[in-house]
């Protein structure tokens, strides 16, 4: 057997035998996901799944390329005198899947509705808004409370949604008032109405989801009539039932996906060095079941937080991912130009030494949370915190579960992997470092509930800071301290690999998004 390399931008792909792709005639698209979402609502959660499905049932006022360049989507110009007043023109030609046409006033709700939704994940991007005026049939603008250079990226993360025919709110002051709007919807299918180049026909809540391609699409038309999305965890139960099930597509490289795709030809799509493999440690006070506090939770003290960073075996963890994994103890927003990681620290003689220090001589136990796609990490990091005498019960939870673990505080230690869907490293400190505040949007994403006053001002500076070289200095100072805080413990830097059969074109994004619109047909490598 031959191979090819191809090494283009962002993408490599990797060329192995030669058979065409056999849904070409058909229209019909099969993709495998690590993980599918749990909601069709796109305002709940921010998460790789729900922005996949969100991709093609609705759209936002910008889009994201694949290295994060903003593009236009539901508007076709914007601009900004000062970054603090922004005007964007809407494209007059775009209907919802209902049939309605698209005006300024359902983008005021779907950013009123992000805003106002307490427990929503995308708060944070619409946490500098003041207010949204209406200019003229197709036009807005976005006045902000201080220069944000890079909003167009931000809001490339609202999906716009069709506005209850009777909703008469408006974007004011900061806020929108007290005008009900739709409650999130977490196991609905087809709840809200989009603009997006797919219908949802079938929806499973963390498993499943069937799409049509929408005719009446604004811009150039998917190649696919029907997509089918699966999650790869329902994958060994479908083949026991459904001997017909197929893989097109999958953004995993794992043994039920290669073994389903072994014959055939296959293409390595790879992204850049973009998802950080990470702990997520719950910081918060426990409760016992009668409501009172029980023994002091170790993982609020720096010292056992460092002692377990110390333990584990990143060389290891690296090892135990699917795909392309290197060892970091830094997250990938802040590696080196270079991509050169530098050495990782295993040192389990002083971990044990915190750990005494802190009072743990005899160790302890605690949860491992994750979700199936992320077990064999899990169990690495057991392996080496048992050293240290942490015993681990790790607890694999469906995709739904570990969100609202999450969201609800309710975990210990949650393993999974991040990236910044902005693409902006100091984006990402607010959501995931800044003291949580509900009522502003900020630490929106830091669940275990850390809080130091030093890294909330040092992430303010930077929100304000217009001097790029003095912004850069800024985020440094922010995750040189959050490597020591360890809130977030990074274990590994890796890409997003997809596996494609020959005769499909993908090209890999940095934000890991798997995207049926932009996978298309090409003439097979063995024509």
């Amino acid at each position: 057997m031959t191979s090819k390399v191809i090494v283009g931008g962002l993408a490599a792909f990797l060329l192995l035998t030669h058979t065409p792709f056999a849904g070409s005639e058909k229209a019909e698209l099969s993709i495998a996901l690590e993980s599918v979402s749990p909601t069709s609502d796109p305002h709940i959660f921010y998460s790789t799944p729900s922005a996949d499905l969100s991709a093609h049932l609705y759209d936002a006022l910008v889009r994201r390329g694949a290295d994060y360049e903003v593009i236009p989507a539901l508007a076709v110009h914007w601009d900004s005198d000062d970054q603090k007043r922004w005007r964007f023109e809407l494209r007059r030609d775009v209907v919802f899947h209902s049939g309605r046409a698209l005006t300024p006033r359902d983008v005021v709700y779907s950013f009123c509705r992000v805003r106002e939704m307490e427990q929503g994940g995308y708060r944070g991007t619409v946490q500098d808004i003041n207010g949204i005026e209406l200019s003229g049939t197709h036009g807005l603008v976005i006045d902000l409370a201080r220069p944000v250079p890079y909003l167009p990226n931000l809001i490339s993360l609202v999906s716009i949604i069709r506005a209850p025919d009777d909703w008469a709110g408006a974007f004011q002051n900061g806020a929108c008032g007290s005008v009900p709007m739709d409650a999130p919807r977490v196991g609905d299918a087809g709840a809200f109405d989009g603009t997006g180049a797919f219908h949802l026909e079938r929806f499973e809540a963390g498993r499943r989801y069937d799409l049509a391609r929408n005719k009446d699409y604004w811009g150039p038309l998917p190649d696919w009539k029907t997509v089918s999305v699966i999650s790869l965890d329902q994958i060994p139960e479908q083949f026991r039932t459904d001997s017909r099930i197929r893989i097109d597509v999958s953004n995993s490289r794992s043994d039920r996906v290669m073994n389903n795709m072994s014959s055939p030809d296959m293409i390595f799509v790879t992204s850049r060095m973009s998802r950080t493999q990470a702990i997520v440690m719950n910081l918060k006070p426990k409760r016992g079941e009668d409501g009172g506090t029980t023994p002091a939770n170790p993982l609020a003290d720096q010292r056992v937080r460092r002692a377990i960073s110390l333990a584990i075996d990143r060389v290891m963890v690296a090892q135990s991912i699917d795909g392309p994994a290197m060892p970091s103890e830094r997250f990938a927003m802040m590696l080196p130009p270079t991509g050169r990681i530098g050495e990782t620290e295993t040192d389990p003689a002083q971990a044990a030494r915190l750990m005494e220090e802190a009072g743990y001589r005899d160790g302890f136990r605690v949860n491992v949370e994750t979700i199936e796609a992320h077990r064999r990490v899990a169990e690495t990091i057991a392996e080496s915190l048992a050293v240290i005498g942490i015993s681990c019960e790790i607890k694999v939870l469906p995709i739904g579960d570990a969100v609202t673990a999450l969201n609800q505080g309710d975990f210990t230690m949650m393993v999974g992997a991040y990236l910044p869907m902005s693409g902006d490293p100091l984006q990402a400190a607010y959501e995931i470092l800044a003291s949580p505040d509900a009522a502003r949007g900020r630490g929106g994403l830091n669940y275990g509930g850390y809080s130091n006053p030093a890294m909330d001002q040092l992430i303010e500076s930077g929100m304000a800071e217009q001097d790029p070289a003095r912004r850069a200095d800024i985020v440094r100072r922010i995750y040189d301290l959050a490597s020591t805080e360890l809130s977030r413990i990074p274990l590994a830097v890796m890409p997003r690999t997809w596996v494609l059969r020959d005769g499909l074109r993908y090209e890999g994004r940095a934000d890991g998004m798997t995207i049926a619109r932009d996978i298309r047909k090409i003439e097979p490598a063995g024509k």
